[in-house]
């Protein structure tokens, strides 16, 4: 399964499967998404904001685990 992340100024970060165009999960950040990062092998997200908060999550296909803030 294929995955689209987006995120956008509403502080909300989204990640949707290609095939079905199905919303898989959300995470809201503290403030607008600035910077998104990808690691395919380990399914982690980095999610930069503009208060300079950067948050680790790792996806699976309908859940989010928070691994960290920085």
């Amino acid at each position: 399964m294929e995955w689209l992340l987006t995120a956008a100024q509403d502080r909300g970060f989204c990640w949707h499967c290609t095939e079905s165009g199905h919303l898989l999960g959300t995470h809201r950040t503290a403030a607008y998404v600035t910077g998104l990062q990808f690691d395919v092998e380990t399914r982690h997200v980095f999610v930069g904001d503009q208060s300079g908060q950067v948050t680790i999550l790792k996806l699976e296909q309908d859940t989010c685990n928070l691994n960290h803030h920085l």
